[in-house]
């Protein structure tokens, strides 16, 4: 057999292998249909979201109107009886919106506070309440201004986070008035 050596005059056979082509640039647009489905999501997701704030805002309008009637109620009174009575007005008119009229309308004294207090639970109310909101209304006798302090916040705190009336456990012992 004859020995091998490299003839010169032959070809180099990888000479005609051509480079490796490579595939072109995947192109971002369209995109896949999953993208378009998590983005009809996403914005099905923002829209509920939108409505739903805007429903809860709508119908807490009337506990900013409380409020602020209640900031400049303490505004324009000193802590007197006056004062008092216009904080039991706004707190009873507050509950008529909130609540049915046939609940609230007739409550007063005792049932008033024991209403007030299963409406907000979790918040302590002032230990006088009910005395506060039923016989010291209309008492000549001047009330103390630490209890007329804490029934203003205990009435700040109401207006703001008292709970729908769907939720709103009354005590067992509450007997209707």
């Amino acid at each position: 057999m004859p020995p091998l050596t490299a003839n010169p005059t032959a070809t180099d056979p990888l000479a005609d292998l051509r480079d490796i082509q490579l595939p072109a640039d995947v192109a971002w647009w369209p995109p896949a249909p999953g993208w378009w489905l998590l983005g009809l999501l996403i914005l099905l997701a923002l829209l509920a979201s939108g409505w739903y704030c805007r429903r809860r805002y709508r119908q807490s309008r009337y506990r900013r109107a409380a409020l602020a009637e209640l900031k400049q109620l303490l505004a324009e009174t000193d802590n007197d009886a006056h004062s008092l009575l216009a904080i039991n007005r706004l707190l009873k008119r507050t509950a008529l919106v909130a609540y049915p009229a046939a609940t609230v309308a007739s409550l007063h004294g005792q049932c008033w506070a024991d209403f007030l207090q299963a409406s907000l639970p979790n918040v302590p109310a002032p230990a006088n309440l009910a005395t506060l909101l039923g016989e010291q209304l209309y008492d000549v006798t001047p009330v103390a201004p630490e209890d007329i302090q804490q029934l203003v916040i205990f009435a700040r705190k109401w207006l703001a986070k008292h709970r729908p009336v769907e939720s709103v456990q009354y005590p067992r012992e509450m007997s209707p008035c």
